[in-house]
């Protein structure tokens, strides 16, 4: 890996920690480990939560958030389920949401 990989990296997972703590709130850093060697994940937040921050150009799957995004009514918080076959069910929802999400599932 590059030296300007690196430096997207650490920059996007300084950019998770920071929209971590605007979301859920308590505190969220980068870790320091190297490849997830020692099973730390890239931020360091809140206990029993493994997160890995990944940024890309582009993620394709965002295409099915945004069309969820453009058909919700209201204030409705658009989710995306997905899954690969034979695999199991993924949620895909915004970060800023997950409270709301929290809110009325339980």
């Amino acid at each position: 890996m590059g030296r300007s990989q690196r430096e997207k990296g650490k920059r996007v997972e300084r950019l998770g920690a920071a929209a971590w703590r605007d979301a859920i709130g308590g505190p969220a850093r980068r870790s320091s480990q190297y490849c997830g060697a020692d099973g730390t994940g890239d931020l360091i937040a809140t206990d029993g939560i493994h997160i890995e921050v990944k940024g890309r150009k582009s993620i394709s799957v965002l295409r099915f958030y945004e069309q969820a995004e453009s058909d919700a009514a209201g204030d409705d918080v658009p989710i995306v389920l997905l899954r690969e076959d034979r695999n199991e069910f993924f949620v895909l929802l915004k970060l800023k949401d997950v409270r709301k999400f929290i809110e009325l599932v339980v």
